[in-house]
């Protein structure tokens, strides 16, 4: 993942799931196996001016979030 001020480049083996937030507003992607820059979705209408974006990849068993969810990045799965 490499975040942008307006999205997010990903490049993630095909079927890997992808979900994309803007506060309330959540953007869901399939890969395709290729480098992709996907935007951020709209926030909704009469949002404040400071919004919270983010992005989460999910594969089977793995996982990569930014924004405020990236703290889930450092939990080692339960053996």
């Amino acid at each position: 993942l490499e975040t942008r001020p307006d999205g997010i480049r990903v490049h993630a083996p095909r079927g890997t799931v992808i979900h994309l937030w803007t506060d309330a507003t959540v953007a869901r992607h399939t890969a395709d196996g290729t480098t992709s820059d996907l935007p951020y979705p709209a926030p909704l209408p009469n949002h404040d001016a400071q919004v919270e974006h983010g992005g989460a990849v999910f594969t089977r068993g793995d996982y990569l979030v930014t924004g405020w969810l990236s703290a889930y990045n450092s939990i080692a799965p339960r053996a």
